[in-house]
């Protein structure tokens, strides 16, 4: 079965996911995604790199490097604070 998502990262995108990785101030999901494009860049077959990851490719081929690191906001929790508690002087 052919791959829908083939990875094919730039130089540019590459070395950005090597420095992600070398700085270890980020996530650790953030550093596994990077870890998995660049395994994907390289070929490797999907059992491999995990099938858990699919999404993770989907979203850098379909939205691009920022979409496939960054998590998406998750709606449902109302807001703990809001406009007169957040901002000091609005209740007037």
């Amino acid at each position: 079965m052919a791959k829908k998502y083939i990875v094919d990262l730039t130089s540019a995108e590459r070395e950005e996911l090597l420095t992600l990785i070398d700085q270890g101030e980020v996530s650790a999901r953030k550093i596994k995604r990077a870890h998995m494009l660049l395994l994907a860049d390289e070929g490797r077959k999907d059992v491999e790199i995990v099938t858990a990851f699919e999404r993770t490719r989907q979203r850098f081929v379909l939205e691009g490097l920022r979409a496939a690191l960054n998590e998406r906001r998750r709606p449902g929790a109302k807001c703990k604070l809001d406009a007169k508690a957040a901002i000091p002087g609005l209740e007037k």
